[in-house]
């Protein structure tokens, strides 16, 4: 069967194998199928994915994960659905790469698009395309002669690339005369080497092995193992004892000569010898001698491993200088010819520079990385050499533990940069490949996000998870998403990865204008001129740009007193306020956006009217009219601090405006009269002299506290008579506390019958004055009218005329408290006041 009619058949075959994984994965899901390696450029034609919709909403197209050896052409049948051809664009190689996974997507035509994936996973079968390689080309061994049988020489090692029957290596001798195949023996499956006969170096000194390494198919490699042997002392010495011409007579002795011969080395102990001479006299005499023999070493005696071959286990990662294992040789021989050096006689690429071993003690430390990803285990011949040069060699295996040393890998082979708001869950966002380098547990990855995000993982195909929205996006609330992809391997501890995916949300017109105040409450100052800013209002729209923009407008009510700016919500006035005409304006704003639809939303804007200081005080008592003045009378008995009478102003303005303090500006006899700053009190500053005048004029000023000052002025008349009584409660503000109870009923009594009589006959010459003098001081009731035309609409003021009696002048009493607190040296009792 010729080569090209085999390869067909393979194709014929894969492609087969395809149509039908691919048909089964429509049911059942991912696909795994197997190309062999070297395979040519070949085409693949690939099963529709299913779409229950129709039309631009059915699939759409087709996307290929990138990858190095395949490719997908997307054509059209003619009905215009859309289907797959994969090509193989490269060859594949195993030893490079075992497997592929390849992610195919299908996309549909709707809004929005909606996707689903399949998994192909493509295992590469191997293909005999390698053949073993020794570990070194040439083997160098000494070996002494007479080594007995079964002695290890030398395990020779290959390995092959390729893996099941590609890879297994079997050893075999090349041509050997058959002297020597009954010398040695090759295990054919190992690679040992071993003495099966003896050997004789006075026979030959040298042998050359040729070894060949062959794999399953027949691909095959060699090496030469060269064996030096060593000649050791396998022939004892003869002594021969000739026979004297003349016997020597030395003292009278007779001495025969020794001639000791040795063919090889003296053995190792030789007892003394003793010589023994006899003369040839009658009787005989003899004479002894003591011959001592040193026997000097030869190196004769190979070292010896304890082991011919050394396994060891080490962790990757190990620490530098960590022994991995002592090898152990012994020499016979002494002196020079028994200290040993132990070296590696060839070291792969792989290995150089991560062990090295103590030439001296023979221990093997860790010196460089020892990372079980790059190398899972080392193999190495190890010579160990005395100093007259023999060797032997042994097999030093270090097997790599691994560790949980390699965190998960994160890959994002593709990703949706923006995504609409209003993008239904189960859209795909985003597509990752999560793997690990480690093996068994420690290559075991699970992969998750943050619960406090609108998404989820969700992986269809091994070591791919889907980034799909898994709830109601608003761009409002968050409008990029840095999404972090955790991945955490099962190792021990467990090694965590992880990696951000940046996810923008478009937006949509889904959210009215809101004002950032429901009510807004403003203080105005009346009397501004018109054009005045009153306020500005804001309302935030959470979309973005054109849905974004506000336009503002004001309710119709509002147009006769404010402007607004339509793009800025800033609110002007359209003409001065009065403080005195209306201390508050109700006033309703309307945002709309220019979103579409557009969206509306509406406040409240409250105005108050905030009072100027543009009304003087104006004195209700003493009453001030033309031609008449009320008298007060005093008792000339009255002591200091007594309580004459009090001057009872108001203010139409409010607040700080409106509160009032009081001064004796000129008086008919100074000092005789003080005032309360706050309370407008008079008392006697001291008691009366006889030839006091009997009628005293104060002129008071009566001052506001606005910022710029007015004020008004009240003359008070007041009569010293003799013989009235005094009431105790009308002065001396600090009285003893330790009178009774009966005193304090009393005083109260008498205050009380006291001031009702005084109201009684100011209420009549109040009445009687308004009628009189009606017409005649209609002006200066004008400046009444600032108090709403009329004494009933004045605000309520504050009436105190005696100590400790609070009495109104006017209709029912309230409590009603103005200013700030009297000074501590005039007793103002709490305000009560009543309206006029």
């Amino acid at each position: 069967m010729s080569e090209e009619f085999q390869r067909f058949c393979v194709n014929a075959e894969m492609i087969v194998l395809l149509l039908f994984v691919l048909m089964a994965h429509t049911a059942y899901g991912d696909l795994s199928y197997s190309f062999p390696e070297e395979m040519k450029r070949s085409r693949y034609l690939l099963d529709e994915a299913h779409d229950a919709d129709i039309g631009m909403n059915s699939v759409q197209s087709y996307t290929l994960q990138n990858n190095d050896q395949f490719v997908l052409n997307v054509l059209t049948r003619a009905n215009g659905r859309k289907y797959g051809e994969l090509l193989l664009n490269k060859e594949l190689d195993r030893e490079q790469q075992k497997e592929v996974t390849l992610i195919l997507t299908a996309v549909d035509g709707g809004t929005p698009p909606r996707s689903g994936t399949v998994a192909i996973y493509i295992t590469v079968l191997d293909a005999n395309d390698n053949a073993p390689v020794f570990s070194q080309d040439i083997y160098k061994v000494s070996l002494p002669e007479n080594s007995p049988v079964d002695t290890v020489l030398v395990t020779v090692s290959a390995t092959d690339a390729d893996e099941g029957q590609n890879g297994e290596v079997t050893y075999e001798f090349g041509h050997l005369s058959e002297r020597l195949l009954e010398i040695f023996s090759l295990d054919s499956l190992s690679g040992q080497i071993k003495l099966t006969g003896p050997i004789d170096y006075e026979e030959e000194s040298s042998i050359e092995l040729p070894i060949q390494a062959k794999d399953g198919q027949g691909s095959a490699s060699h090496c030469s193992v060269l064996i030096d042997i060593v000649d050791v002392n396998d022939n004892a010495p003869v002594i021969v004892a000739e026979e004297a011409a003349a016997p020597h007579e030395v003292a009278d002795e007779a001495v025969a000569p020794l001639v000791v011969a040795d063919e090889a080395a003296a053995p190792p102990e030789v007892p003394d010898e003793v010589a023994v001479v006899l003369d040839g006299g009658r009787p005989f005499r003899s004479g002894t001698a003591s011959i001592h023999i040193h026997v000097l070493d030869a190196n004769d005696n190979v070292p010896v491993f304890g082991q011919s071959v050394y396994e060891v286990r080490a962790l990757e990662n190990s620490a530098r200088g960590t022994v991995l294992v002592k090898l152990n040789a012994t020499d016979l021989d002494s002196g020079i010819y028994g200290e040993i050096s132990y070296s590696f006689s060839h070291m792969p690429d792989k290995t150089r520079g991560v062990v090295e071993v103590n030439p001296v003690t023979g221990e093997v430390k860790v010196m460089g990385a020892l990372d079980y990803e790059e190398a899972s285990s080392h193999e190495l011949d190890v010579q160990a050499k005395d100093g007259g040069g023999q060797s032997s060699h042994c097999k030093l295996i270090i097997d790599v533990i691994d560790v949980n040393d390699n965190a998960p890998v994160i890959a994002v082979k593709s990703t949706s940069a923006t995504v609409p708001e209003d993008a239904s869950p189960g859209t795909m966002v985003a597509l990752l490949h999560v793997y690990d380098l480690d093996t068994g547990t420690s290559g075991w990855v699970t992969c998750e996000i943050s619960d406090d995000v609108p998404f989820k993982l969700v992986s269809e195909v091994k070591n791919y998870f889907m980034l799909v929205i898994d709830g109601v996006l608003d761009r409002e609330m968050c409008p990029l998403y840095n999404i972090t992809v955790t991945a955490m391997d099962a190792g021990s501890p467990p090694l965590f990865s992880s990696k951000t995916v940046a996810i923008t949300v478009i937006d949509i017109n889904d959210n009215p204008p809101i004002f950032r105040h429901s009510d807004y409450s403003i203080k105005f100052v009346e009397n501004q001129p018109r054009g005045t800013l009153v306020i500005k209002v804001t309302a935030d729209d959470a979309d973005e740009g054109q849905n974004a923009r506000i336009l503002y407008s004001l309710s119709e009510d509002a147009a006769s007193h404010l402007s607004i700016n339509a793009e800025t919500g800033e609110i002007f006035t359209l003409r001065p306020f009065d403080y005195e005409t209306s201390t508050h304006f109700h006033v309703q704003v309307m945002a709309r956006d220019e979103g579409r639809p557009s969206f509306t939303s509406t406040c409240t804007v409250q105005i108050f009217i905030a009072d100027q200081n543009d009304n003087a005080p104006v004195v209700l008592y003493p009453v001030q009219f033309d031609g008449y003045l009320a008298h007060d009378i005093v008792p000339r008995a009255a002591p200091a601090g007594y309580l004459v009478t009090k001057v009872v102003a108001i203010d139409a303005d409010a607040g700080h405006n409106a509160w009032l303090s009081y001064r004796i500006v000129k008086a008919t006899q100074p000092n005789l009269f003080s005032i309360g700053l706050h309370c407008g009190e008079i008392r006697t500053l001291r008691s009366f002299a006889e030839d006091e005048e009997i009628k005293q004029t104060l002129i008071v000023s009566v001052s506001d506290n606005g910022l710029e000052s007015l004020s008004a002025t009240a003359t008070v008349n007041l009569m010293i008579e003799d013989g009235l009584p005094i009431i105790d409660e009308l002065f001396a503000h600090g009285t003893d506390k330790s009178h009774g109870h009966s005193d304090l009923t009393l005083y109260l009594i008498m205050a009380l019958a006291g001031m009702s009589s005084l109201f009684l006959v100011l209420i009549i010459a109040v009445v009687y004055m308004r009628l009189w003098a009606q017409s005649e001081h209609l002006s200066q009731m004008g400046n009444m009218n600032v108090l709403h035309a009329t004494f009933n609409n004045l605000p309520s003021v504050p009436i105190c005329l005696t100590s400790g009696a609070p009495l109104a002048i006017l209709g029912p009493m309230k409590a009603y408290e103005v200013g700030p607190p009297t000074t501590p040296n005039i007793h103002c009792p709490k305000y009560w006041d009543t309206p006029f």
